[in-house]
């Protein structure tokens, strides 16, 4: 599985009954974690948090990584949120309702929690549940090429 990122938007994947942030947030208080100046509770909090060192419309040459993941399998969730999400909603919590809905209630019912809890920032999420193919259905095969391309915008 292939994926880019840049900013502050999040990556979950939620596989086997763990959840696993894929992306890393490009702001100044994630780099003071990495750098081991604030610890990753005082970053939740820090005046700071939404200080971002890359960002999308920005800069004309901005770089973003291409990252890579296993495979998924049937079952995996991901989950595509915003900090207006993920800084009400703890990742367990995220886990939790999504484990326990269909893709499109998941998303509401996130909204609603981050909204009921905070509500000051904007609130955005998507999530992708990976289902076993119906049959007679075929499945679609993507390359690299293929991702290479719409990375380009071709």
């Amino acid at each position: 599985m292939l994926f880019v990122h840049v900013g502050d938007s999040r990556l979950y994947r939620l596989s086997h009954g763990r959840v696993t942030q894929l992306t890393r947030d490009d702001s100044l208080v994630q780099q003071m974690v990495s750098d081991g100046l604030i610890t990753a509770e005082q970053a939740r909090h820090h005046p700071e948090r939404s200080v971002l060192l890359r960002s999308l419309g920005t800069r004309p040459d901005l770089i973003v990584t291409a990252q890579s993941s296993d495979r998924p399998d049937v079952g995996d969730c991901f989950v595509l949120c915003s900090d207006g999400l993920y800084d009400s909603i703890e990742p367990s919590e995220i886990a939790q309702v999504v484990e326990s809905s269909d893709p499109q209630t998941a998303c509401r019912r996130l909204i609603e929690l981050a909204r009921e809890r905070d509500g000051s920032d904007n609130i955005s999420v998507g999530v992708v549940a990976v289902r076993p193919a119906n049959a007679g259905e075929k499945p679609v095969p993507v390359t690299r090429e293929m991702l290479a391309g719409q990375m380009e915008g071709k």
